[in-house]
């Protein structure tokens, strides 16, 4: 067979659910008298040798299609018996020179009107093209080709075997997701893996991970069964894929034939994941899942759910809180991340997706298209195996592509009209006089200064700070810096800007003109966020792993003071004035004020689930904090402590658990406040006086933080996952530009205009 033997079982147990799912449609209406309905299902196969097994401790499995097909009738005969109906299998398995249509015309013309097919490509097109078919309904367990759901599609032909695009497109987004876009290629010599490594290639552009390194693998037998792991296992795999070194996040391996990709996991160069035809990929049917009719989440048989991304597992392998974030900064190792992200109790839906309902109240972006071909988007979204797929559009990357450009087309127009009036209002007569004053204007535009205004964006696992000039939105420079830099954050002149290396247990320092880094500013273990005095005396930084801010004189560059906070200290603010300080620590879900003179904490308020960020309003009357996991955005009356209001989201089309507010900036005339909203692509428009949200804007994917521009007429906002930045038009609520930058952009920081000759 041309699936492993596994994956041969799952495939003939998904039909058979499918099938028994269908027959109401397709069987004619039973009448009321019926008390039974007895229903014969044909499964049709061809022998062929059984496939070797990797030891002799793995037994030799015969006819895997079938011990899958009777599992799946005994699984559908429980429903069959609560409903009165009887399912019958009927193994029809021809033999190796046998002719499958002349066994399948055998079996038709006896009345049999549902086949499952675990048949190669060319026999299941005989059996499809055969003459009076139109009234049997063929389901395809096994042939994965693409072509077979588009141009050589069959009316009466249901594919339950994922082709090998939905299978890398399933794959790549649970990648991305998990934070692995950088991506190892092995590919198999055979000629069925050439098909899945260019989907896989595909994939990756159409979801914004990168391949860094590709190789193919021949495959030589030796004693296969005999190698007692020496030379196979423990010389070959590590050669195989020490090309890439360890400068990758994930292997994909390509071996549709399984001849070597079993030895890859736990046997690789460098120690990394493994997914593709081994370890981690996109499957028919994740185990133990269920699904009733094509709604994610039933009413009826809603139940409390739990995690089931093995995160409550992860967290305690590794050890410190910064090795629990490795290699996925933001998800693994936090309390209650992920919980409730894929639960799904009772009933769920978890191999072929269909779309969820059409978003709508979104600034519209460009339409997505399928990069494979061009075409619109399919709307399938897929499971990785043993790891439910979300239903939520929110982590679907293919909606904005890290540099894809929303096109100008308001721009565009302006200039049009403006010429068209122009033209008409200028007579032949006053030609000479107007070319005249603008060749004036033109020299005295010349000589004046040009005003410049630069962008910083930090690049989190690009360890790397992106330098964009915002005249043109073009990148100019991109500077190397310590590991995992996140916030970043301009002194009063602009003149020098300060980065936390989380993961060097420091701050730097970038000069803004040379674009160097000029030294180090001392800080407890993993600096995250941190502010700056309006007078640019202190910078008040929190530690994560020491649950400590730390205020620094940035005068003398020394720590004059550290304050004990709640468990995980990460949002920073500090107010107009500069006489308090607030921190927000994400496990013990508090906002805490100190007071910037004494460093004593003079409140705290207990808010939502991970609280990521504060902010306060410039006339200092409210503090925003922001809380990841609850959903929320907590108004604080900055007198009295107390919580004025919980803003809560709801987009169209996505469960609550896709809506994490991150960044907020709020106008300095307390008009409106923008909400960064994570995997939820989108960042809210808030009415500041009424505390009511007005509207969602589409950005790219994975949003964390939204500075304004200094006159506050643009928003950047940074899209992790995409790899881009979003400028956000503030009047009119427009997303007018994506700008493609490194690796899991964080924060931004805008120097304000200065003149330049």
């Amino acid at each position: 067979m041309s699936l492993t033997i596994r994956a041969a079982l799952r495939a003939a147990a998904t039909c058979f659910c499918t099938v028994a799912a269908l027959l109401s449609v397709f069987l004619p209406e039973r009448s009321q008298a019926a008390s039974k309905l007895d229903i014969p299902i044909v499964y049709i196969t061809r022998a062929e040798e059984p496939r070797l097994s990797l030891s002799f401790v793995d037994p030799v499995a015969k006819e895997p299609g079938v011990w899958g097909a009777r599992l799946a009738l005994k699984d559908n005969q429980t429903t069959g018996d609560f409903l009165g109906d009887a399912y019958s299998l009927i193994e029809v398995i021809v033999p190796t020179d046998g002719d499958v249509v002349a066994a399948f015309e055998k079996e038709r013309t006896a009345g049999r009107r549902f086949f499952v097919a675990d048949l190669r490509r060319d026999d299941l097109l005989s059996i499809a093209q055969a003459e009076g078919v139109d009234e049997t309904l063929i389901f395809n367990a096994c042939v994965e080709d693409r072509d077979l759901r588009r141009e050589t599609c069959f009316a009466n032909v249901f594919h339950t075997a994922l082709s090998t695009v939905m299978q890398a497109d399933g794959l790549m987004q649970f990648l991305v997701w998990k934070r692995w876009p950088n991506i190892f290629l092995l590919e198999g010599s055979g000629p069925d893996d050439a098909d899945y490594t260019e989907a896989i290639r595909q994939s990756a552009r159409k979801f914004g991970a990168e391949i860094v390194e590709e190789e193919t693998y021949s495959y030589s037998p030796i004693a296969r069964r005999t190698d007692s792991r020496h030379i196979q296992v423990q010389t070959q795999m590590p050669m195989a894929t020490q090309a890439a070194g360890d400068d990758y996040d994930v292997l994909v391996v390509a071996d549709r034939n399984d001849l070597f990709s079993e030895y890859l996991p736990f046997n690789t160069y460098a120690p990394r994941p493994v997914a593709g035809h081994a370890g981690a990929h996109a499957d028919v049917l994740a185990p133990g899942s269920g699904t009733m009719g094509f709604d994610p989440d039933p009413a009826p048989f809603r139940e409390g759910g739990r995690t089931l991304d093995g995160g409550a597992r992860l967290r305690h392998v590794a050890g410190g809180a910064r090795r629990q974030r490795g290699g996925d900064s933001h998800l693994l190792g936090r309390s209650g991340q992920g919980a409730g992200l894929f639960a799904r109790g009772g009933f769920r839906t978890r191999r072929v997706q269909m779309h969820l309902p059409v978003l709508s109240a979104v600034n519209p972006a460009d339409a997505p298209a399928d990069a494979f071909d061009q075409q619109a988007d399919s709307g399938f979204r897929l499971a990785a195996t043993g790891l439910p797929a979300s239903t939520k559009q929110a982590r679907q990357p293919r909606l904005r592509q890290a540099g894809d450009v929303v096109r100008p087309a308001i721009e565009g127009k302006r200039m049009s009209d403006f010429v068209k009036r122009t033209q008409r209002l200028v007579s032949a007569r006053t030609v000479a006089a107007t070319l005249a004053a603008a060749t004036l204007a033109a020299a005295f535009i010349s000589s004046a200064p040009v005003a410049v205004q630069t962008i910083f964006v930090s690049n989190e696992k690009g360890n790397s700070i992106t330098v964009i000039d915002a005249k043109t939105r073009e990148v100019t420079a991109t500077i190397p810096v310590g590991e995992r830099p996140r916030d970043i954050a301009l002194s009063p002149d602009g003149k020098t800007l300060y980065i936390c290396a989380s993961d060097e247990d420091h701050i730097e320092i970038l000069d803004t003109e040379s674009l160097e880094v000029t030294g180090t500013l001392p800080s407890g273990p993993d600096p995250e966020l941190m502010t700056i005095a309006p007078d640019g005396s202190h910078l008040y930084a929190a530690n994560k792993d020491d649950n400590l801010v730390t205020a620094i004189d940035l005068a003398t560059g020394d720590a004059v003071a550290e304050v004990q906070l709640g468990v995980e200290p990460e949002g920073m603010g500090v107010s107009p004035d500069g006489r308090t300080i607030v921190n927000t620590s994400e496990t013990t879900n508090m906002a805490h004020f100190i007071d910037a003179d004494s460093f004593e904490i003079t409140a705290n308020v207990l808010v939502d689930q991970r609280p990521r960020f504060a902010q306060y309003t410039d006339d200092r009357a409210e503090v925003w904090v922001s809380a990841e996991i609850g959903g929320t955005v907590a108004v604080i009356d900055a007198e009295t402590k107390e919580i004025k209001k919980k803003i809560s989201f709801s987009v169209p089309g996505l469960q609550p658990e896709a809506i994490q507010p991150v960044g907020i900036r709020i106008t300095k005339d307390r008009s409106k406040a923008f909400v960064a909203l994570g995997p939820a692509n989108r960042v809210a428009v808030i009415n500041a006086q009424t505390l009511e949200v007005e509207d969602y804007l589409l950005v790219g994917q994975w949003i964390w933080q939204l500075p304004f521009t200094p006159d506050e007429s643009e928003l950047y906002a940074t899209n992790g996952v995409s790899n881009d930045v979003s400028v956000i038009d503030v009047e009119n609520l427009k997303t007018l530009v994506s700008i493609p930058v490194r690796s899991f952009p964080w924060w931004v920081a805008i120097k304000p205009w200065e003149r330049q000759r």
